[in-house]
């Protein structure tokens, strides 16, 4: 289910059509709409509404799309297309019409700088054959540098307020914690002190807020005897 809330929780907003699968929400700047992967016929597409649930509709029809984001502007709609077993990051108008693809790199999961000229994507490396944190321009897709983030340990980033700094998780002990680490590169520095649980998901808004969800899991261990 995906849905919609203000900052302090007290009003919620479902936006998901009913009896579907859905996951990934996303919000434009303005809070105005709201995009997310829907499973419909055995396909996975992007769809988007008003973040009052109203003018619900299909955005892509491709075979697996998904992971959007919002363009700064609110006119372009990111995300990532599969297709062949390989994945490409492709932008499609928020009004409708042809998806327009990024990069001929495989990459994904964009996240926007405040500023929107550059955005963080996870990228595959031929050289090393290894999955990578790369920022590529806004503009044209290019790959301007590769992040010294590891995707496995340290979790997806994303870019401070002030887009100097990516902010991205280390988790120790069962207990996370968000670091940050300059753009320009150098090492990263711990700015949250938690003593317990994990950080599972966290974005920082247009005005500057870092929001988080926290928590555990817990799970137990079944032992089955004399089983045939």
């Amino acid at each position: 289910m995906v849905a919609v809330t203000d900052m302090n929780g007290s009003s919620i907003t479902t936006i998901s059509p009913r009896g579907l699968l859905t996951e990934n929400g996303a919000i434009s700047a303005d809070g105005r709409y709201v995009a997310f992967d829907v499973l419909k016929g055995g396909d996975v597409n992007i769809w988007v509404a008003e973040s009052n649930g109203a003018s619900l509709r299909q955005l892509t029809n491709g075979n697996v799309d998904e992971k959007s984001t919002f363009s700064p502007d609110g006119r372009w709609v990111f995300y990532q297309h599969w297709s062949e077993g390989k994945m490409h990051l492709f932008k499609i108008p928020f009004a409708g019409g042809e998806p327009v693809q990024v990069s001929n790199l495989q990459m994904g999961n964009p996240s926007f700088s405040h500023r929107g000229d550059r955005i963080l994507v996870q990228y595959y490396d031929d050289k090393s054959s290894e999955w990578k944190v790369g920022i590529i321009s806004a503009a044209d897709g290019k790959l301007l540098q590769t992040a010294d983030i590891s995707p496995a340990d340290q979790g997806f980033p994303m870019f401070s307020p002030d887009d100097k700094d990516l902010i991205y998780g280390e988790t120790h002990n069962s207990v996370t914690n968000l670091w940050k680490k300059p753009v320009s590169g150098g090492e990263g520095t711990q700015f949250t002190h938690f003593t317990s649980e994990q950080i599972f998901n966290s974005v920082v808004t247009p005005d500057g807020k870092l929001v988080m969800a926290r928590g555990h899991i817990q799970a137990d261990a079944i032992l089955l005897r004399n089983f045939r």
